[in-house]
Protein backbone atom coordinates (compact mmCIF):
# COMPACT_ATOMS: atom_id res chain seq x y z
CA UNK A 1 0.00 0.00 0.00
CA UNK A 2 1.47 3.35 -1.03
CA UNK A 3 1.96 6.02 1.59
CA UNK A 4 0.95 9.57 0.90
CA UNK A 5 3.30 12.39 1.68
CA UNK A 6 1.98 14.74 4.36
CA UNK A 7 2.72 18.43 4.00
CA UNK A 8 2.98 20.09 7.40
CA UNK A 9 2.47 23.85 7.61
CA UNK A 10 5.56 25.98 7.95
CA UNK A 11 5.74 29.28 9.81
CA UNK A 12 5.48 31.10 6.47
CA UNK A 13 2.23 29.32 5.52
CA UNK A 14 0.42 29.98 8.81
CA UNK A 15 -1.86 32.97 8.52
CA UNK A 16 -1.81 35.76 11.13
CA UNK A 17 -4.21 34.92 13.96
CA UNK A 18 -3.84 31.17 13.48
CA UNK A 19 -1.98 29.28 16.13
CA UNK A 20 0.13 26.31 15.37
CA UNK A 21 -0.79 23.56 17.83
CA UNK A 22 2.65 23.18 19.40
CA UNK A 23 3.26 26.92 19.55
CA UNK A 24 -0.24 27.48 20.90
CA UNK A 25 0.51 25.36 23.95
CA UNK A 26 3.66 27.30 24.67
CA UNK A 27 1.80 30.61 24.51
CA UNK A 28 -0.71 29.72 27.25
CA UNK A 29 -0.17 31.98 30.28
CA UNK A 30 1.14 30.36 33.47
CA UNK A 31 -2.10 31.13 35.34
CA UNK A 32 -4.12 29.27 32.69
CA UNK A 33 -1.69 26.33 32.74
CA UNK A 34 -1.92 25.99 36.52
CA UNK A 35 -5.74 26.29 36.42
CA UNK A 36 -5.95 23.53 33.81
CA UNK A 37 -3.51 21.42 35.81
CA UNK A 38 -5.65 21.79 38.94
CA UNK A 39 -8.74 20.84 36.94
CA UNK A 40 -6.96 17.74 35.67
CA UNK A 41 -5.79 16.91 39.18
CA UNK A 42 -9.34 17.27 40.51
CA UNK A 43 -10.65 15.11 37.69
CA UNK A 44 -8.10 12.39 38.46
CA UNK A 45 -8.89 12.54 42.19
CA UNK A 46 -12.59 12.12 41.40
CA UNK A 47 -11.91 9.17 39.07
CA UNK A 48 -9.75 7.49 41.73
CA UNK A 49 -12.44 8.05 44.34
CA UNK A 50 -15.11 6.53 42.09
CA UNK A 51 -12.88 3.55 41.31
CA UNK A 52 -12.27 2.98 45.04
CA UNK A 53 -16.02 3.09 45.75
CA UNK A 54 -16.66 0.63 42.94
CA UNK A 55 -13.93 -1.66 44.32
CA UNK A 56 -15.53 -1.59 47.79
CA UNK A 57 -18.91 -2.45 46.28
CA UNK A 58 -17.54 -5.37 44.26
CA UNK A 59 -15.60 -6.71 47.27
CA UNK A 60 -18.77 -6.56 49.39
CA UNK A 61 -20.81 -8.34 46.70
CA UNK A 62 -18.15 -11.04 46.31
CA UNK A 63 -18.00 -11.58 50.07
CA UNK A 64 -21.80 -11.93 50.25
CA UNK A 65 -21.79 -14.43 47.36
CA UNK A 66 -19.03 -16.42 49.03
CA UNK A 67 -20.92 -16.55 52.34
CA UNK A 68 -24.13 -17.56 50.57
CA UNK A 69 -22.23 -20.39 48.89
CA UNK A 70 -20.79 -21.60 52.19
CA UNK A 71 -24.20 -21.52 53.88
CA UNK A 72 -25.86 -23.32 50.95
CA UNK A 73 -23.14 -25.96 50.89
CA UNK A 74 -23.41 -26.52 54.64
CA UNK A 75 -27.20 -26.90 54.38
CA UNK A 76 -27.07 -29.37 51.48
CA UNK A 77 -24.14 -31.50 52.64
CA UNK A 78 -24.97 -34.74 54.41
CA UNK A 79 -22.87 -35.61 57.39
CA UNK A 80 -21.51 -39.18 57.47
CA UNK A 81 -22.95 -40.31 60.83
CA UNK A 82 -26.18 -38.37 60.83
CA UNK A 83 -29.46 -40.25 61.31
CA UNK A 84 -32.00 -37.66 60.32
Amino acid sequence: MARRKVNWPTSSTIQPGEQHTRKGRKNIPEMEKSRKMLNQEGFLREMISKANEQLKKVKKENREKELRGVVFKSLTTEFPNSKI
